[in-house]
């Protein structure tokens, strides 16, 4: 099944994919450093899990506002001398 990253959040920029709630929190930290909030879509019923549970086992999909999302990509490359 393909997932349509392109259309799911107006004003945002599909940034990654993570496997795993731990994936997760770590790009959230880091962006947080940066001030980039992140808009998280999950796969299948992920959403309702993370809202039950507190975390997912599915994929969730990151977005950022289409502005931070240079410095959002470059932050999680590792490409700070771009920052």
């Amino acid at each position: 099944m393909a997932r349509k990253k392109e259309i799911l959040i107006e004003g945002a920029k599909y940034l990654t994919t993570v496997n795993n709630q731990m994936e997760l929190d770590i790009i959230q930290s880091l962006l947080a450093s940066f001030d980039i909030h992140i808009y998280i879509r999950d796969a299948l019923s992920g959403s309702f899990i993370r809202i039950l549970m507190g975390s997912s086992m599915f994929d969730a999909d990151i977005f950022v506002k289409e502005e931070d999302y240079p410095t959002a990509f470059d932050a999680i490359q590792g490409n700070y001398d771009n920052l």
